[in-house]
């Protein structure tokens, strides 16, 4: 550690010649005048973070100081008290450059929680914190969760002091879920948070009245937040039960994205609403619902279908590891669904596959034997979201081979 600076405080541990003090009231007499700065806190930029890019290239969200200030105030006063005791020992084990890692720090900071930040995601590193740290509560992502589920070594670890686990970024599955359930009994709460760069982090709280009943839901509004469900053919706002894209007005939306006023233009609309993306409703308790993405939405004959549906179906198979599933093209029904499939063993074949999925779908939503493929592994982002553009172009490249062979032949 070569300097370590000390703000409105006294160096009582540090070698003098490695400490800078930052006292405003000694400044002066210390030869380290500190220049005025003049800012904006609506204007001027604190975070420059990264939205995750699974449909897209990714793009740079622009967060004032006002975001981040009222993002802090929401979690201190709203959620922190419902979600996070001061007492529990934290640890991070998500990228501080995104979002979810940057509002589990935050919410660690603001509570005063003893807290342990991972460089780098293992199994054994990580059920050693939990164990010598007493780790009650974690926030985590659906694929580490899956994870851990499937690790023998969880076994071999005392855990029985975590209370709470709290999932984002994308759904979790029931499947995964309920392995959780089984393998730490001694979990009262698992909770599905959801938010999004764009807004600095969750715009609902997971941990609220009644949610543990509804944990498919992602929770009830936070105080500041206003949201309506819109038809995301004619914009006209919807109502209760009624699927369409989540908007939102919020004091943490952003400013924009960086250097890109066309992206910027179609997040917000003339109103100030910020177009989410995210399909979702309410129910009649104003509890939110998430069920697919508007960008990942297959149009099959005019209807859309939500890939994240037909996957949570296809996962409740016994002989599914993981499943990705795309919209290809077919110039009858416009796009048809397709699923990447890992299976734990060879005896699971598409035909058994979709035999088993198919009667519990309406029939556009249907998945032919011809259209399921299975891979080794499905190609992820590192918060463990599906790649599907990356699965659409090796799909489209692997189509034009065929044709390319078929032409030679």
């Amino acid at each position: 550690m070569q300097k370590v600076f000390i703000a409105d405080g006294e160096n009582r541990s540090c070698p003098s010649q490695n400490v800078v003090q930052l006292d405003a009231n000694r400044s002066q007499n210390d030869g380290l005048a500190l220049p005025t700065v003049t800012f904006f806190p609506k204007q001027d930029i604190a975070l420059l973070l990264f939205s995750s890019g699974t449909t897209d290239l990714p793009k740079g969200v622009m967060l004032t100081h006002f975001n981040l200030t009222a993002s802090i105030q929401i979690l201190e006063n709203h959620f922190l008290p419902t979600s996070l005791n001061r007492h529990w020992p934290q640890v991070v084990i998500l990228p501080i450059f995104h979002a979810y890692g940057i509002c589990t720090l935050l919410s660690c900071l603001v509570a005063g929680c003893p807290l342990t930040i991972m460089s780098r995601f293992s199994i054994d590193k990580f059920l050693s914190i939990l164990r010598d740290q007493k780790i009650q509560h974690v926030f985590a992502v659906p694929y580490i969760l899956k994870r851990i589920t499937s690790d023998p070594r969880v076994r071999n670890y005392d855990i029985s002091c975590l209370k709470a686990i709290t999932s984002a970024t994308s759904p979790l599955h029931e499947e995964t879920y309920m392995k959780l359930r089984k393998l730490f009994p001694h979990v009262t709460a698992i909770k599905q948070a959801f938010g999004m760069t764009e807004v600095m982090g969750s715009h609902v709280n997971p941990v609220f009245p009644g949610s543990e009943r509804k944990r498919s839901s992602i929770g009830m509004l936070l105080p500041c937040y206003e949201a309506k469900v819109v038809d995301i053919s004619t914009g006209a706002e919807l109502g209760c039960k009624k699927h369409g894209e989540i908007c939102l007005k919020t004091p943490t939306a952003c400013a924009g994205y960086y250097q890109n006023q066309e992206a910027t233009s179609v997040l917000f609309d003339k109103e100030g609403w910020l177009h989410t993306g995210d399909i979702g409703y309410y129910d009649e308790e104003e509890f939110f619902y998430i069920v697919g993405r508007l960008k990942e939405l297959i149009k099959v004959k005019g209807f859309q279908v939500s890939p994240t549906e037909l996957e949570d179906i296809i996962l409740k198979h016994p002989l599914v590891v993981d499943v990705a599933v795309i919209g290809i093209p077919d110039e009858i029904n416009g796009e048809l669904p397709f699923a990447y499939v890992v299976r734990k063993d060879a005896s699971l074949t598409e035909e058994m596959l979709a035999y088993y999925f198919n009667p519990k779908v309406i029939r556009y939503k249907r998945i032919m034997p011809s259209n399921i493929r299975f891979v080794a592994s499905i190609p992820k982002t590192k918060l463990g979201k599906p790649r599907r553009k990356a699965l659409l172009e090796t799909y489209i490249s692997e189509q034009k081979s065929r044709i390319f062979l078929k032409s030679r032949i």
